[in-house]
């Protein structure tokens, strides 16, 4: 799929190259003889564009009003004159070359040409415009029609997509995106020249605190002020980005790893001295910072997680601290954790002591929660819920993940049966359970699924089976094979985190799926990001047109419900709807009609 400029494009100039094609298409039947030269300078007027046709030598032989709108000449002025007058001279070079070769080439007459440079006016403007090339036979031989248009505004339009894709609406920083892919080019520079370079990740402590307190208008408010500290004091040839939410990254070139934590605990020493006047209030704020360097043979994502790793360890150790990543020790820790892990969730699922959770999807036409996503979790010494992202990598790596998945495929079933025997309003609740990659590996597991889906007698398509596009585009080949048995009986599959990844809309064609699961990247600042609001809209267009469903996760707030529900996006899963919740097998939670939802769909 092409970028939003290239869509805009098409969709822009689809009708005026049928025109125009149309038209020399008439001309050439016609051939320009006295009984149809009429007919002809009739329709050349009537053109939206400016028309100038040329001979062979390339002088211009007739033109039409809009050209002389367009360019400030009289028609008497440019008649006999070259078409080199009407461009640059920078640019006529290339455009002799591109009607020589289109003279010349029948293959490219017979498709028409376009070609982009800069148009000239009278009084010597410049401005960029688009030339479609149409060939015109008369008695007096071959002529050259050219169809030129002014696209100044779509080239504006199409530098403010770029803009709107690369940067962070709110505070005009590099978003995630962007700044990943310029990070992935300094660390490859750094691997060159062997010259040091420095990553910070930086967190607002306590933005939801003021997003609760004072609104996410002063929320936002904060963020842009943040932003202004920050560039107040970074050099020019820094990088600062916003990833979303609350969260920071800093590209330092050129700077050791000593230097890089200097400069995170200046800049947190900063934010915290700085009074903010966020509405009628004053605000004092800290924030943690991680860092990380890189040199040669780096990697972008190790770096990257190795200042994630030390963000963590600031935010543990207390917050409003920096903590710099340092391989050797982070390495030895890192492997205690490992082997902490393996043994706890060894001892975890031989006492059948994982702990399933559900956080509700909320059908956005019909205003009601049909259907639950079930989450795992493990309990620490407190009883308190540790969420998966701690020990799903040991999980993985051991291999103990599918047992996981198979106990959580099992608790679906259960909850299924459950709530179907129940006359609960609206009907039983369908349940999501996430698949990994090692279980979409295992060829046994479908046919494990299917009988105990017979055996419980449930309705297979209140199962729907989640895997991320990393995870099914591992082994697309596993990923077909598994999902063929479970879709023929009923059961449902869903795309999680879908956008997230380059070629996600490749995906689509390559994988049996029913419902996409939008990146909550692309969610959780809907109502403050236009760029987000155009990519959600597509993306639930582009379901409805293949057949598939849409959920938008990461929905926290009334705003973001009623603009994906306007969108067409079919379900909503985030706080607003509501928290994961703690489960018991045959207890499913009884959730209520959402109220006030709107339910405007396109």
């Amino acid at each position: 799929m092409g970028t939003l400029g290239e869509i805009l494009r098409w969709c822009f100039y689809t009708v005026n190259r049928w025109y125009y094609r149309v038209a020399a298409r008439l001309m050439r039947r016609d051939r320009l003889v006295s009984g149809s030269e009429k007919k002809f300078r009739a329709l050349l007027e009537s053109a939206p564009d400016a028309m100038v046709i040329v001979d062979r030598r390339g002088h211009i032989t007739l033109v039409n009003a809009q050209a002389e709108r367009l360019f400030g000449y009289r028609r008497e002025e440019l008649i006999g004159q070259s078409v080199g007058e009407l461009i640059p001279e920078s640019a006529r070079a290339r455009h002799r070359q591109h009607q020589k070769v289109y003279l010349k080439d029948a293959t490219t007459r017979a498709m028409g040409h376009d070609l982009e440079l800069r148009g000239r006016r009278k009084d010597g403007t410049e401005f960029p415009v688009e030339i479609s090339l149409s060939p015109l036979e008369t008695d007096q031989g071959q002529l050259v029609m050219s169809a030129i248009r002014d696209v100044t505004d779509r080239k504006l339009a199409e530098a403010q997509l770029r803009l709107m894709a690369e940067h962070d609406t709110l505070t005009g920083t590099l978003n995630r995106r962007s700044f990943e892919t310029l990070f992935a080019q300094e660390v490859a520079a750094a691997s060159v020249t062997q010259i040091e370079g420095g990553l910070i990740v930086l967190d607002i402590d306590g933005l939801k605190d003021i997003n609760d307190t004072l609104g996410h208008a002063a929320g936002d408010d904060l963020l842009r002020r943040v932003t202004v500290l920050l560039r107040g004091e970074l050099r020019d040839t820094d990088l600062l980005a916003r990833f979303g939410g609350d969260e920071f990254a800093v590209i330092l070139p050129q700077t050791t790893r000593e230097e890089t934590g200097a400069v995170a605990r200046y800049l947190l020493r900063t934010i915290a001295e700085s009074v903010l006047v966020i509405g009628s209030r004053r605000v004092r704020i800290t924030c943690s910072a991680g860092v990380s360097s890189f040199a040669g043979g780096a990697q972008p994502e190790e770096v990257m997680l190795a200042a994630d790793t030390a963000l963590y360890a600031a935010k543990d150790q207390g917050r409003d601290r920096v903590v710099v990543y340092e391989p050797a020790k982070e390495e030895a820790s890192a492997r205690h954790v490992r082997a902490a892990w393996t043994q706890r969730l060894r001892q975890t699922l031989d006492l059948g002591q994982l702990v399933p959770y559900q956080q509700p999807l909320l059908d956005t036409r019909l205003g009601l929660v049909t259907q639950c996503e079930l989450l795992v979790r493990v309990l620490d010494d407190a009883g308190k819920p540790i969420a998966p992202i701690a020990f799903l990598a040991t999980a993985e790596r051991t291999g103990m993940v599918v047992e996981i998945d198979r106990f959580m495929v099992d608790c679906a079933i259960d909850l299924i049966r459950a709530s179907s025997a129940t006359a609960r309003a609206g009907g039983p609740l369908a349940y999501a359970v996430n698949l990994s990659a090692r279980s979409l590996a295992q060829p046994d597991l479908p046919g494990d699924i299917v009988r105990r889906i017979e055996a419980a007698g449930i309705d297979p398509r209140l199962l729907t089976f989640e895997i991320t596009e990393t995870v099914a585009i591992t082994d697309l080949a596993a990923a077909r094979a598994f999902a063929h048995p479970l879709r023929a009986l009923g059961c449902a599959f869903a795309l999680d985190d879908f956008g997230a990844g380059f070629a996600s809309f490749s995906h689509l064609k390559h994988l049996p799926i029913d419902w996409l699961k939008i990146d909550g990247d692309y969610v959780r600042d809907l109502p403050r990001s236009r760029t987000d609001q155009v990519i959600v809209q597509h993306v639930a267009r582009i379901g409805r047109e293949l057949g598939l469903r849409t959920t938008a996760e990461f929905v926290e707030d009334r705003e973001t419900l009623e603009m994906v529900t306007r969108y067409g996006v079919d379900a909503a899963q985030g706080y607003h709807i509501g928290r994961p919740e703690p489960v018991s097998a045959g207890a499913p939670a009884p959730y209520p009609t959402a109220e006030g939802i709107v339910h405007e769909r396109p």
